[in-house]
């Protein structure tokens, strides 16, 4: 799973790494499972100030990947109108962007169209939780019953014991 984090403005420790503007962290198990394997759990933080600085124009021998990060962190036409000359992919993206600054309503609503959906997300996940829950709980009550069921039949045979033995204190209840 990989968590891939864009920061406009970076905090200054991602500066102290010159000319380097991606930055991974990888999640690993102490129990030594997937001992830093790669994918398992991965941040990825991607300083677009510090790649601004090292990254100024798109060239014809620029990336993919630089291509993208200008395209995220471009605030000028200049770099745009190079971006698109030599990446012309990017134009539908840059449409509609403009639609969207001409008509902000749609952005919101698909906005408003997300937040819903991921309140049902959220709503099914603890749903589905409880449901563990209760079915964990319900396991742990019919094994309970077990135990006092076998418990109550122990004392039973040794109350009976006890009483056709003629031990004191065997009577039957």
């Amino acid at each position: 799973m990989y968590c891939i984090i864009l920061m406009e403005k970076s905090p200054r420790k991602f500066h102290a790494a010159k000319n380097l503007y991606i930055n991974k962290r990888s999640a690993s198990f102490d129990t030594g499972i997937f001992p830093q394997e790669a994918g398992l759990h991965e941040d990825i933080f991607i300083c677009l100030d510090s790649f601004r600085s090292i990254v100024h124009t798109v060239t014809k021998d620029s990336n993919m990947l630089e291509a993208w990060l200008l395209f995220f962190s471009a605030a000028d036409a200049e770099t745009v109108n190079k971006l698109i000359r030599e990446f012309p992919e990017f134009i539908p993206l840059y449409q509609e962007l403009l639609e969207f600054m001409r008509n902000p309503e749609e952005l919101m609503m698909m906005s408003s169209e997300e937040l819903n959906m991921m309140d049902r997300n959220t709503e099914r996940l603890m749903v589905e939780e409880l449901q563990e829950e209760v079915a964990a709980i319900k396991a742990e009550r019919d094994r309970m019953a077990i135990r006092a069921d076998n418990a109550e039949l122990k004392l039973r045979e040794v109350l009976t014991y006890a009483f056709e033995h003629g031990y004191p204190g065997g009577e039957l209840q």
